[in-house]
């Protein structure tokens, strides 16, 4: 055995994570040379020592051109450049790929690539419910719950190192006042929800809108007559509110109510007034 003889010995290259930032709805890419880094500068054939070759791997480890997610699709190509293209409504980080970069000594070493779906339009709404007091929703035209919706949308610049949405320092929007419906029979607690001045760190907005039925008027009766003679009395009742919130007339119930106890009653006996 020859003593003075130097064996080198052999590493695999070492392997770096990718991310990636890119708008929603549009491919992004990194070049798979970039994430590994050889690190023996000779090969065995005493050639300079290289990544070969650049793979992307299913989940069973296995080189494959194209890979599937929720939320996208991974594919590669010939010079080992990269791509996921997001679905068109995809917004966030799909599951890494799995890349594995072999050199020229055929060792190998794998990494993860990770894009980032970023959204850079901000949207900014306003909800508004109508209910009446008894907490039913008010019906539209069509029979379902009366709702206004009120979008403004920002459109912002996406910085790709490090996935910031930057809006213009002016950047604002306005929601146009909206006036409440009449409805018979009922008190309104807004007239209009008034206008709102929105930006792109507003948060969204809610409003609701309440109808509360009106009183009943009623109107007293007075009468005349001999005594010990029977008389009649009718009082008049006029109800502002003809027609429930379920669509079902409102019916008018008339009570006898005893003046001492406050309770319903079908005849009370009174004393007679002094004239």
């Amino acid at each position: 055995m020859d003593k003075g003889k130097i064996i080198n010995e052999v590493k695999p290259p070492v392997g770096t994570p990718k991310e990636t930032y890119g708008e929603k709805g549009k491919p992004q890419s990194t070049d798979g040379n970039n994430m590994f880094k050889v690190t023996t500068e000779t090969a065995l054939d005493g050639t300079p020592n290289k990544i070969e070759k650049i793979e992307l791997l299913d989940d069973e480890g296995n080189p494959v051109e194209s890979l599937t997610v929720d939320g996208g699709t991974y594919s590669i190509d010939e010079n080992g450049i990269i791509t996921f293209t997001p679905d068109p409504d995809f917004v966030g980080t799909p599951t890494p790929a799995k890349v594995r970069g072999t050199d020229s000594n055929g060792l190998a070493a794998e990494t993860t690539y990770t894009p980032h779906v970023v959204d850079v339009v901000k949207k900014v709404t306003r909800t508004i419910v109508y209910e009446y007091s008894n907490g039913d929703p008010v019906l539209d035209e069509s029979g379902k719950p009366l709702v206004v919706e009120q979008v403004v949308e920002f459109g912002g610049t996406l910085n790709p190192e490090t996935g910031e949405v930057i809006f213009p320092d002016d950047a604002s929007g306005t929601m146009e006042e909206v006036p409440s419906d009449e409805i018979e029979g009922y008190n309104v607690d807004k007239e209009k929800v008034g206008e709102a001045v929105v930006y792109p760190n507003s948060n969204d907005l809610f409003e609701k809108v309440i109808y509360s039925p009106k009183n009943i008027k009623a109107e007293a009766d007075v009468t005349y007559g001999l005594p010990n003679e029977p008389q009649i009395g009718t009082p008049t009742f006029e109800m502002e509110t003809p027609i429930y919130t379920d669509g079902t007339p409102n019916e008018l119930t008339i009570k006898l109510i005893d003046p001492h106890t406050g309770e319903e009653t079908d005849e009370k006996t009174v004393d007679a007034l002094d004239d």
